[in-house]
């Protein structure tokens, strides 16, 4: 096989695998277009009490319920992946442009979400102090993220115009964003059981801005690994390689350094 063959291979390869990721990803959402909001998964009753786990349930069910998250949020957002999906395999574009378009429609999707899960939020339930955003995750790892994002978009290395480079800087910036307003909702408590309804509280709190956060970094990482590579940018994709795995790390050692309290 010649090289200019060689090379028109691994396009059409790219192109498809995108098209593939972009679908299932859309199928996921259509599926289950309430699960980037679900409450559960950020909760685990592991290790504790009977008892108290049943309480926890209860809060986490209850929590659910008041968020309220509309299924057409996922909805959109898993359309809009098939549709970008649908482009990348027509072969409109890169597919980098339509990594980056889906990225930012599920940014402005949660962005939407957990917007209105604090204004209903303030019509519904008690709303304690606002929460200081350090508290959850240290100041450092916002700041990478935006750092991150920046870079991707500032590079040299960057093709101009990239408009897949402006849409996947966006969507990054947009994800920090959101993780610091998650990170510093106030703690919402309907007051039925403050004690198990503070545990959700303070868990979901950090499991969604830790998600959120990671979901930027990721974003980054991918694209520049995509889009730029290492050959072109190795400092680029070491710092954002280094960051990601960074935040991985302090995020699975905050999580294994937590203890499950009984509740009082």
């Amino acid at each position: 096989m010649s090289e200019a063959n060689s090379a028109q291979a691994i396009v059409e390869f790219s192109r498809w695998f995108m098209a593939a990721t972009l679908g299932v990803n859309g199928a996921l959402l259509l599926l289950g277009p309430r699960q980037f909001a679900a409450v559960c998964p950020h909760v685990s009753t592991r290790g504790l009490p009977a008892v108290d786990a049943q309480r926890i349930c209860a809060a986490r069910g209850a929590r659910q319920r008041r968020e309220d998250v509309p299924a057409w949020y996922g909805v959109v957002a898993g359309l809009g992946s098939l549709g970008f999906a649908a482009a990348c395999a027509a072969g409109v574009a890169t597919p980098a442009l339509w990594y980056a378009a889906a990225f930012l429609t599920f940014a402005l999707v949660m962005g939407a979400a957990y917007t209105r899960v604090r204004a209903a939020a303030g019509k519904r339930v008690a709303v304690l102090n606002a929460r200081d955003p350090g508290s959850v995750v240290p100041p450092v790892w916002f700041a990478a993220a935006a750092g991150v994002a920046i870079a991707a978009l500032v590079s040299s290395e960057l093709r101009a115009p990239n408009w897949a480079a402006a849409l996947i800087g966006a969507s990054a910036l947009a994800s920090t964003w959101i993780a610091f307003r998650v990170s510093a909702m106030p703690a919402l408590l309907a007051g039925d059981d403050v004690a198990a309804e503070r545990y959700v509280d303070e868990r979901l709190r950090f499991g969604r801005t830790t998600a959120v956060l990671l979901l930027a970094f990721v974003q980054v990482f991918v694209f520049v690994m995509y889009d730029v590579g290492w050959p072109r940018n190795i400092p680029l994709a070491l710092s954002v390689t280094l960051a990601w795995v960074g935040f991985s790390v302090w995020t699975i050692a905050r999580k294994a350094g937590s203890r499950q309290v009984a509740l009082t």
